[in-house]
């Protein structure tokens, strides 16, 4: 393997992209896998059914092997289609829930993690000082009230709100903008599925003769849109934070967890360390020359 040039600079991040949007990304990878299998037994079993003759007028028994109390569950197959169709919609109100809620963690995440790194934004001098100065000697307590406030904006409310609260802090995003109306859809299925069992709120709560209304329809094609809605907006506020306040924060974050380890070593020492430790956690491997410079900069904080 070639020997790392790539220096050590505060406010240029060496990686594509920060650690927190890789782990979104894992979220929703796994988050479309399961949802995946779950398509794929569906097309099996109808074509199983076709294969075998099955008629929509039999009853389970003949065609699953149901036990009796199962049975009396569904009259036919045709019963039975309809409500698996209803369980496949629930499946994918489900999936909306769970893409929902990984977006505003990431984004509860990444704003935390820009304005811990870059507190002068709060103040409108943007990299006037290093967050990780404030962590290292204990002075950051009155930042991360501040940011837990921000985060609790960009993540509360409808879109509107939330997008015009992190274009207070961080400047216009045009993705986000343009993902407006996407993402307060997605909000509004989100709250129908998390308090109103997939249906409309209002309308759940009327008074009157008690009744089931029928759930929301989330086609496949609708929650893929939703994906990729959530992707872009996900990658395009994350290329914009790390560019502009993150830059290498996470790894000096990274680093100071384990700093008390190795404080009695010198210089060169702990820079060997940080890159073992950063190779031991399966990141994108930093070479000798930039964990130098790190804990050079580290030092000086």
């Amino acid at each position: 393997m070639a020997k790392s040039e790539y220096e050590f600079a505060r406010w240029a991040a060496q990686l594509p992209q920060t650690w927190r949007l890789s782990l979104y990304n894992k979220h929703m990878e796994e988050l479309q896998r399961i949802g995946a299998s779950h398509y794929s037994a569906s097309k099996f079993i109808y074509r199983a059914l076709g294969r075998s003759g099955a008629q929509w007028s039999d009853k389970p028994l003949s065609d699953f092997g149901f036990k009796e109390d199962e049975v009396d569950r569904y009259q036919d197959i045709a019963e039975w289609s309809d409500l698996y169709n209803d369980f496949d919609n629930w499946v994918n109100l489900s999936s909306l829930l769970s893409l929902a809620s990984n977006l505003e963690t990431y984004l509860s995440s990444i704003t935390s993690l820009a304005l811990m790194s870059d507190p002068g934004l709060l103040l409108g001098a943007s990299r006037a000082v290093d967050g990780m100065a404030l962590v290292k000697n204990n002075c950051a307590q009155h930042l991360m009230e501040q940011q837990s406030h921000v985060c609790k904006e960009v993540t509360r409310g409808d879109w509107s709100a939330r997008i015009c609260a992190f274009e207070l802090v961080f400047g216009s995003n045009l993705e986000l903008r343009a993902a407006h109306s996407e993402l307060e859809e997605m909000r509004i299925l989100r709250n129908e599925i998390g308090h109103a069992f997939g249906r409309d709120i209002e309308k759940s709560r009327e008074l009157g003769e008690p009744k089931k209304l029928p759930m929301r329809k989330l086609s496949h094609s609708r929650l893929r849109k939703f994906y990729s809605a959530s992707s872009r907006v996900a990658n395009s506020i994350d290329q914009q934070l790390l560019t502009h306040h993150i830059g290498e924060y996470e790894i000096l974050e990274f680093y100071r967890k384990f700093e008390e380890q190795v404080s009695d070593r010198s210089a060169s020492e702990r820079a060997q360390a940080l890159k073992k430790k950063v190779g031991r956690a399966g990141s994108v491997p930093r070479g000798k020359l930039f964990c130098r410079g790190l804990v050079s900069y580290w030092d000086q904080l």
